[in-house]
């Protein structure tokens, strides 16, 4: 074959893969890509003549289902599926159903593209009267319907239908109908199928746990995006009450969560503290989920400033942070609890001593409340400025509060040289080192 095309032998070395191909199956897959790149490179008229040789030749009907795969751009091309559905029993023959399942669903795409509802209802017709008994083709056409039904805006229509035919569809075809729903629902302000889709979902989670789990997540997400923290806290206590997976439970939460945590309202800030203590006392999490919601159970003690509840959970143990981790936390907590106490050297001794361990970072670590990378430049920056600050509030200490913010001034400025430009994480040091106060005048 590779002779055949390096001399340009095109006609030649497709009749000798047909040959090839009808007795060896590995063949068959293995020079399809060339013959097909060398047909297509010449005009579409030929690729047709090809495509269509390797569907009269005894090959495989996995790779005859390949080519009906490969020539639907064809199709797409022509403007309408009808050519395709006029000779769709030669698909529907494949003795593995799911093999024309999978070439149909290539054309159902296309149609979509094209809006071509009429070949669409065409394709149904035959799909249904060859397959009448078959609950996967009733499947398979159910979801076409729906597709439909969002594909020309009637989303009232599709709301009823998936209400409907949600058994038979299965909790894989719902879920994926289901979301993009609920996207189209809440972007035109149909309140009431957000509602229903929302409800139905957080109801039939046994059956259909994957549609509890995505549609939970997204009604959640959706009150984050606009950033409406009563609505995340009202929308996660509901799903909480639910089958939601365990192993979801993190990215359910961790941007509300922060959210929250950034808002200053303390009876917002409590109700979120309260969910995720509840979540932690949930049985079965794993070790994995348990750790990242320990961290933000401490993240939130540090955020409201109440450093003795986060001693408290640093003494029961964080999950999955060894000894070392925990005795670090405690020094960084034990500096803000001297700060709040008014002992001001022993803050600055922890905080000094908190720095020490940062200067040996050799990589960014995770902002958790936004997600940007810190490098240790910007965070020993955001220490010394904090040092400074402590200094400035002592009154008497002037010139050692001058040096710090010297100090800060020149980490900030160094990260700002490690950082790309149009960052984010640029654009908080910039901010920050904006906030650090200018040298003193000198006289």
């Amino acid at each position: 074959l590779d002779e055949y095309l390096t001399e340009g032998a095109l006609s030649d070395a497709q009749d000798a893969y047909l040959v090839l191909a009808a007795e060896d199956a590995d063949v068959a897959r293995m020079g399809f890509r060339k013959i097909s790149s060398a047909s297509v490179s010449t005009n579409t008229a030929d690729t047709v003549v090809w495509y269509e040789k390797i569907l009269a030749a005894a090959v495989e009907d996995e790779m005859k289902a390949f080519v009906w795969k490969s020539r639907m751009s064809l199709y797409g091309d022509a403007g309408s599926i009808t050519p395709v559905v006029e000779r769709l029993d030669e698909i529907l023959a494949f003795e593995n159903a799911e093999l024309s399942r999978s070439v149909c669903q290539g054309i159902v795409g296309v149609a979509l593209g094209l809006k071509d509802y009429e070949g669409l209802a065409a394709l149904l017709k035959a799909t249904r009267e060859q397959n009448a008994e078959d609950s996967a083709w009733e499947q398979f056409a159910l979801t076409i319907e729906a597709d439909v039904l969002y594909d020309k805006g009637l989303l009232v229509e599709l709301d009823v239908f998936l209400l409907k035919h949600a058994a038979l569809l299965g909790d894989t075809a719902l879920c994926r109908r289901s979301e993009k729903l609920l996207a189209a629902a809440a972007k035109q302000g149909a309140d009431a199928i957000v509602t229903r889709v929302v409800q139905s979902a957080l109801a039939g989670g046994a059956e259909f746990p994957q549609t509890l789990a995505r549609i939970g997540q997204q009604w959640v997400q959706m009150a984050v995006s606009v950033k409406d923290s009563s609505a995340f806290l009202d929308r996660t206590e509901k799903v909480l009450k639910t089958d939601f997976p365990a192993s979801r439970l993190v990215s359910l939460l961790r941007n509300g969560y922060y959210a929250v945590m950034q808002t200053r309202n303390a009876a917002l800030q409590s109700r979120a503290s309260a969910i995720v203590d509840s979540v932690c006392s949930k049985e079965g999490l794993s070790e994995s989920v348990l750790q990242r919601l320990g961290v933000m159970r401490l993240d939130g003690a540090f955020y409201v400033k109440d450093f003795r509840r986060a001693l408290e959970i640093l003494e029961l143990g964080v999950s999955g942070h060894d000894e070392a981790w925990h005795i670090e936390v405690k020094d960084k907590v034990g500096a803000h609890l001297a700060l709040q106490d008014g002992r001001h050297e022993d803050a600055i001794s922890l905080f000094r001593k908190h720095m020490s361990r940062i200067e040996k970072w050799d990589a960014p670590v995770i902002n958790p409340a936004n997600q940007n990378r810190m490098i240790k430049e910007a965070v020993l920056g955001f220490n010394e400025k904090r040092i400074g600050d402590i200094y400035a509030e002592m009154g008497t200490r002037a010139a050692d509060s001058q040096a710090a913010y010297a100090r800060a001034r020149e980490w900030y400025q160094k990260a700002l040289t490690e950082l790309e430009p149009e960052s984010p994480e640029h654009k908080d040091a910039t901010a920050e080192l904006a906030e650090v106060p200018a040298a003193a005048a000198t006289k």
